[in-house]
């Protein structure tokens, strides 16, 4: 019997399993696609066997406090929403379990069901009122990991005030956090607050200037400038060091149009929604 930890890791490689397909040997060259696939496909479900999510849930059962377990369960929800049902059933012994809220919050944002995820974090950092008793703080009221969430809630559904003062707050509770700060700077961006951009520019290169978020923000503030060339540079680096980074890809198409290069604009937003 395997423990929560040699769960996850079984769980981890299943997931990576899902749609693989095996590259076909020469005794198969002769098949049509469809029949190696179908092949490939049966093998690949004989050597699963056990379902990512479920072992995974047994895993986080067994130790609640593997966040990384939930990561990979709640990118499993997002993929394939017809195990939400399953996943919510198995998880129902924890569901009063904090673990198991802040899993929530990750899911709905990844889905953009931010209404959701914000009235759970409302709960989690403010309590609720009760008619035998007064209000209660809640036990996470100083959670940077909430406060973000709550941020980049705000600032999906372009409440960007609220987001502004979320972001503003985090960054002055944890002035070396570069996580989520790139959202932070296309809300100064869209709030024209070009002083605020440039220092949180400078503040972030002074951290750490091979960070993806780092060349989001200064392209950024370079684009606010109108230096569509230099912003160009920035979220070129910045896809340089992710290539699935959806933001980059997104500001990248902006800047062309704003240089009237509608050909790299059209191919910089295709890529961003095949991402």
């Amino acid at each position: 019997e395997l423990d929560a930890f040699g769960l996850y890791v079984y769980g981890v490689v299943l997931k990576e399993l899902r749609g693989a397909k095996r590259a076909p040997s020469s005794g198969e060259r002769h098949k049509t696609n469809y029949e190696f696939n179908q092949t490939a496909d049966a093998r690949t479900d004989e050597s699963v066997g056990d379902a990512a999510h479920v072992i995974l849930i047994r895993s986080i059962l067994k130790y609640p406090f593997n966040w990384s377990a939930w990561l990979d369960l709640g990118e499993l929800c997002v993929d394939d929403s017809s195990i939400d049902q399953e996943v919510e059933e198995l998880l129902l012994p924890i569901s009063d379990h904090w673990m198991y809220h802040f899993f929530c919050v990750h899911v709905f944002i990844e889905e953009k069901a931010n209404e959701n995820a914000i009235a759970i974090i409302e709960k989690l950092a403010n309590g609720k009122m009760s008619e035998n008793e007064g209000q209660q703080q809640g036990f996470f009221i100083q959670s940077a990991y909430l406060q973000s969430q709550l941020a980049m809630a705000y600032y999906d559904i372009r409440d960007y005030d609220s987001a502004h003062d979320h972001f503003l707050a985090l960054a002055e509770r944890e002035p070396y956090r570069l996580d989520n700060m790139d959202a932070f700077s296309n809300v100064l961006y869209v709030k024209d607050q070009k002083v605020a951009l440039s220092h949180l520019a400078h503040r972030s290169v002074t951290v750490d200037k091979y960070r993806p978020e780092t060349c989001i923000i200064v392209g950024n503030y370079y684009s606010s400038k109108g230096r569509h060339e230099k912003a160009v540079q920035y979220f070129q680096r910045a896809l340089k060091l992710d290539r699935s980074y959806l933001s980059a890809w997104t500001l990248l198409g902006h800047e062309y149009i704003e240089m009237k290069n509608t050909a790299a604009a059209i191919e910089a937003y295709r890529r961003a929604v095949d991402i």
